[in-house]
């Protein structure tokens, strides 16, 4: 499309680069029986089914969950597979189900397994509440116009459905957390918002295109009146700040002021593109045990799950198509050709 227009994407793996990225051993199985499963399931069109391959959520599920086993992990695999047709569907502008999120046919069976695993009762109430938050900012995205930046950070955290992903990670791993104070609430929304904000970043020229408002970037173009590339840039440091956020949190979890030590990665995590150079280890291995083994372990999933969620969204079709490789080492995409026309007639819409 030489006549169209092209943004560079900010170096959004600089926010996590210094994560380890690892995978789960299982993830080629379980990916495969979840892809069957959802081929077959009743509530999904034949271009939904079509497209688990491209979109790749058993991929996703396996950076973010790299150690669970097996069951665990394809509960998480049906689980994102279920969110990522579901914001697909009303990005599109396909209605949202009444009722809650429980008695949707996208999410009812897995939802169903999910409930039926051991787990206190604060984590069930919890993940109820965070079913009904994601349900509520569905209906909102739906049915009301376009909110403020202010306003709109946290429905983006709401809609994303990453609280839903959190609570899964103290479910899969088997974890006791306490009753949430602030630097936890703080440490979750931080996390959440990275993913959620930089997935904007990378989404701003399908969304564009269709017309999807919701989007930080096209918030932040509108209200400041910038041009493309400006408001991505300037969303970018939005994600900046959501990162700092998330770091000052776990360093105020762990007791420690920054981290101080190197941990080699492996050979096959050091030959990927996407990452580069060998994480910096965010524990030092004389660090005193100042969090539980449970509140590590979930502090350690929190950042499987945003280093996880960056390599899944190159590698996945969903954003670039077949160029996610190419886009993470050049940074360039062309817009598509709804706003060309928008800037033709000079008039946005």
């Amino acid at each position: 499309m030489p006549n169209s227009p092209s943004v560079q994407l900010p170096d959004l793996l600089s926010v996590a680069r210094t994560l380890e990225l690892r995978t789960n051993p299982h993830c080629f199985t379980v990916s495969a029986a979840s892809q069957a499963w959802f081929t077959a399931h009743p509530a999904l069109t034949e271009a939904e089914r079509t497209s688990l391959a491209s979109v790749k959520p058993g991929l996703w599920a396996a950076v973010c969950f790299p150690t669970c086993d097996p069951p665990q992990l394809r509960l998480v695999t049906d689980f994102l597979t279920a969110l990522l047709i579901s914001n697909t569907r009303l990005v599109h502008g396909q209605p949202c189900p009444s009722g809650d999120l429980a008695q949707d046919p996208l999410f009812q069976d897995v939802l169903k397994r999910i409930l039926a695993c051991p787990a206190s009762e604060t984590w069930r109430v919890r993940f109820t509440q965070s079913c009904a938050a994601y349900r509520n900012a569905a209906h909102r995205f739906q049915n009301e116009s376009c909110p403020n930046l202010y306003a709109y950070i946290p429905l983006r955290r709401a809609l994303s459905g990453l609280p839903l992903l959190f609570d899964l990670v103290e479910l899969a791993e088997g974890l006791k957390m306490p009753p949430p104070d602030d630097r936890w609430q703080e440490a979750q929304k931080a996390s959440a918002d990275v993913i959620a904000l930089s997935l904007d970043v990378m989404a701003y020229n399908n969304d564009q295109y269709l017309g999807n408002d919701f989007n930080l970037v096209s918030i932040i173009r509108t209200e400041q009146d910038l041009s493309h590339q400006a408001a991505m840039n300037a969303a970018f440091v939005r994600v900046q700040a959501a990162s700092a956020r998330f770091v000052s949190a776990s360093e105020s979890l762990r007791g420690v002021p920054q981290a101080v030590a190197t941990s080699p990665q492996p050979s096959w995590i050091q030959s990927l593109s996407l990452w580069g150079a060998p994480k910096q280890s965010s524990e030092s291995p004389t660090e005193p045990p100042l969090l539980e083994r449970d509140e590590r372990l979930y502090l350690r999933g929190l950042e499987d799950c945003i280093a996880g969620t960056f390599y899944w969204a190159y590698e996945s079709e969903t954003y670039f198509g077949k160029k996610g490789d190419e886009v993470s080492k050049f940074g360039w995409v062309f817009l598509r050709r709804r706003e060309v026309e928008v800037e033709a007639g000079g008039a946005q819409q």
